[in-house]
């Protein structure tokens, strides 16, 4: 059995944004946002996964409205960020302004499968969370990072429905069968049974997305090589002109001012 990579915009929105998609994504949310003793009860895609938009890479975000055990309403923003998802707009800018006018939560659930929380406190962290409050209203905005690189826990080490959910996301792709610990979850099951059911079109839509993010990948791995490259020859050429410096007797701070380098790349130029 083969499962799609569901970290594309396109697979992760016709999992978790279609119609039928419903139970998988209360499972989901609750297991994320974790809203204790008044989960999610109900919900309403605002916009659900729609064929001809992904195939125009069009309205990848899922919105939602969803209703809590305590019948309090609060507005979701969710989303899959990768490398071709860098350029987006960030999805915390388009729900500010319901912030305002709604005086209610609104959160932003940003799944990311890359590292982008650079502080050293937040490493060992899989979810994060930050919470906006809004001064003139009662209104707040959550902002909620899941980053997948982060997670490292094996099939046997899951213990939470959030450890479950994380590990299908990051995982599925590379899975052969259902792992028991997943197929016990009736919503996690579903999800794996429609990260099957693509059809010709879904799989050549599908394919092309994988094709444009290893692309944009690939291309941001060798930018950095290449600046790494420009770096490295940057400083063989001081070095050399260093060494032809000292080489005519030179005063060693001269050197220094002339090339930049410092004490100790002057004195390797001696060895």
């Amino acid at each position: 059995m083969q499962f799609v990579d569901v970290k594309t915009d396109f697979a992760f929105k016709k999992i978790f944004g279609s119609e039928e998609s419903k139970n998988i994504l209360i499972s989901f949310l609750n297991a994320l946002l974790d809203f204790g003793e008044n989960p999610i009860v109900e919900l309403v895609i605002v916009n659900p996964y729609q064929l001809r938009l992904m195939r125009e890479r069009k309205d990848s975000l899922i919105g939602i409205k969803a209703t809590l055990a305590n019948n309090i309403q609060v507005i979701i923003e969710l989303q899959m960020i990768n490398q071709l998802g860098l350029g987006k707009k960030p999805i915390f800018s388009n729900i500010t302004q319901s912030t305002k006018q709604q005086n209610q939560a609104v959160i932003a659930l940003i799944i990311s499968d890359l590292s982008l929380l650079k502080f050293p406190a937040l490493d060992a962290l899989v979810i994060n969370k930050f919470k906006i409050l809004h001064e003139e209203t009662t209104g707040y905005m959550e902002l909620v990072f899941v980053e997948l690189p982060k997670f490292q826990k094996t099939e046997l080490q899951l213990s939470s429905m959030a450890d479950k959910w994380i590990y299908f996301l990051k995982n599925a792709a590379n899975l052969k069968y259902i792992p028991q610990t997943l197929n016990d979850e009736e919503a996690i099951q579903q999800a794996f049974q429609m990260a099957t059911h693509f059809n010709r079109e879904e799989l050549k839509i599908q394919s092309n997305y994988v094709k444009s993010i290893n692309e944009q990948s690939n291309k941001i791995l060798k930018g950095k090589k290449g600046e790494r490259q420009a770096v490295d020859d940057e400083k063989a050429a001081k070095l050399r002109l260093a060494k032809t410096m000292l080489a005519t007797n030179s005063n060693v701070s001269f050197v220094m001012q002339v090339t930049g380098l410092d004490w100790a790349d002057i004195q390797s130029c001696r060895q």
